[in-house]
This record gives C-alpha cells, structure tokens and sequence, in this order.
C-alpha cells in the first residue's frame, strides 16, 4: 500500500511540475515590469499583498484588533463565553 501511494505522489508531482503560475497578485507583478521597461518614466507599481508588515502592524492586527472585537462586539462575547463554558464542562 505504502508503494502505491509514493507511486501516485510521484507521479502528481511530476505532473504540477508543468503548471503556470496563476497567483493573481504575481501575474499583475510581471505585466506592470514589462510596462514599466516599456514606458519611458517606469514609475508604476503595483501593491504587494505579500508583505511583511513591520512589528506595529502585526501586533495591531494579531493582538489589538481581537481584543478590541472581544470587548465591542456582543456576538463575539457570547460565542467566546459559550465556547468557554463548553470547554470547562468537557473537563469536569
């Protein structure tokens, strides 16, 4: 059984070998260089999405931002109680 499944890893893997890139945001990336070599001011660029934020950034958004909607939002307060409480009750 184990063999079959290398085999058939082999083999899919051999096949995505062959396939484009289709990432949206890398595709944009490489028609705005070539637009950029072919006007003659080449100031455009496009908006990475795949950026590292900088420290500030990412604790807004991993720490601030939830804490925030904890505290705010009634839905959310509810779910997180629930599910708090759900979870003690599994331990006891």
């Amino acid at each position: 059984m184990f063999y079959i499944a290398a085999i058939v890893t082999g083999i899919i893997f051999l096949l995505c070998l062959g396939l484009k890139e289709s990432r949206p945001s890398l595709l944009l990336e490489r028609q705005v260089a070539a637009f950029r070599k072919a006007s003659p001011t080449g100031l455009y660029q496009t908006r990475n999405p795949d950026h590292i934020p900088d420290l500030k950034a990412f604790l807004d958004v991993t720490i601030i931002r939830p804490i925030r909607l904890l505290f705010t939002e009634p839905i959310i307060i509810m779910v997180s109680w629930n599910l708090a409480t759900a979870i003690w009750i599994n331990k006891t």
